[in-house]
């Protein structure tokens, strides 16, 4: 293994002072290596946040994390409402067509609207958005490290959640929406009557009974949360989120009993939506695999070079950079 290190990096009189690091075979190889896992970031990203089936691949693998995250605080999992992912999906449209981060839209309408359209009664409900995220991962660790969004992540409260994204031009770039919506449902059949999706949590002992909804938002962009929206307490008083006198016409009705379970996530769709971030940390190792080889190649026999493969080797260094830049620059905030 020593000689075959040595032989691919060390200048020396067994390969002609020429690693063969820097042959013209290996440096190509090198070359289409980067490229080709720059391009497969790219289209992951593109099927990822364009695609429904992608948009599902990541919202499961967001699922999963927040039921880990919930199983390490010792909260039952959620299960996946397809009623909750069809309001949040409403809702990240509506962020992207109004251009808006926010839980409240610049028209007044509140989170708890986008249940109400959806069709899902609830007895506790709860929001949490994110903006310029590609990474499943990087979504779950920002709102777990907010106060509010982990409060909506571990409260034991909600049992079922729904993910929606949408990709859209946003503050001039294009970028990526995520919404989690946690709900506990206040009916459980379509035959229920009025639904009343009022949102209450139990009196506290100096007789205030405070709303519950929590809505917190966070930007990959920015250093702190947008405006955090939370019901006011009201002292002796039933606060209400909406209200229906009716329950809505059949065809919009959604029976949340038949979730669609808590869609495990598969290691395939795991690593799908890490791909970006692999291809990512691809790129920059073999940045500094050539930048090693250059420093290497040229220090070592400092009066035996080559310059035409050192000047290849620079270009290749410059151009495995440039391609790890953009990928963190341009690919991954889509």
């Amino acid at each position: 293994m020593r000689k075959k290190l040595k032989r691919v990096f060390i200048p020396h009189q067994d390969n002609g002072y020429k690693p063969t690091l820097f042959h013209y075979v290996s440096i190509s190889a090198i070359l289409m290596i980067g490229i080709g896992f720059f391009m497969s970031s790219v289209a992951v990203n593109r099927y990822l946040l364009t695609t429904q089936q992608g948009a599902a691949v990541y919202s499961a693998v967001l699922v999963d994390l927040t039921n880990k995250a919930r199983a390490e605080n010792n909260t039952p999992t959620l299960t996946l409402s397809d009623t909750l992912t069809q309001a949040a999906q409403m809702k990240a449209n509506d962020m992207a067509s109004k251009q808006y981060f926010a839980h409240t839209s610049p028209d007044g309408t509140t989170p708890w609207y986008w249940f109400q359209k959806a069709g899902y009664g609830f007895m506790y409900a709860g929001e949490n958005l994110a903006v310029d995220f590609s990474e499943s991962s990087d979504v779950e660790n920002a709102w777990l490290a907010s106060p509010k969004h982990r409060e909506n992540i571990v409260d034991n409260r909600f049992s079922e959640i729904g993910i929606a994204t949408k990709t859209a031009m946003w503050q001039g770039r294009e970028t990526t929406f995520v919404v989690q919506l946690f709900g506990t449902p206040s009916y459980t059949t379509k035959n229920s009557a009025p639904m009343a999706s009022v949102v209450l949590a139990p009196q506290t002992p100096s007789g205030t009974i405070k709303a519950v909804p929590e809505v917190a938002g966070v930007s990959k962009s920015q250093n702190t949360p947008p405006s955090i929206a939370v019901l006011s307490e009201t002292p002796d008083t039933i606060v209400v989120a909406n209200t229906t006198t009716q329950a809505p016409n059949n065809s919009l009705v959604h029976d949340v009993t038949q979730s669609l379970g808590s869609q495990r996530a598969s290691l395939l769709d795991k690593t799908i939506v890490r791909m970006p971030n692999i291809s990512s940390y691809a790129l920059v190792s073999l940045a500094v695999i050539i930048l090693l080889g250059l420093i290497l190649f040229i220090f070592i026999e400092i009066k035996r070079q080559h310059p035409r493969h050192v000047v290849m080797g620079i270009f290749v260094f410059f151009l495995l950079s440039s391609l790890a830049y953009l990928s963190q620059s341009f690919v991954l905030p889509i």
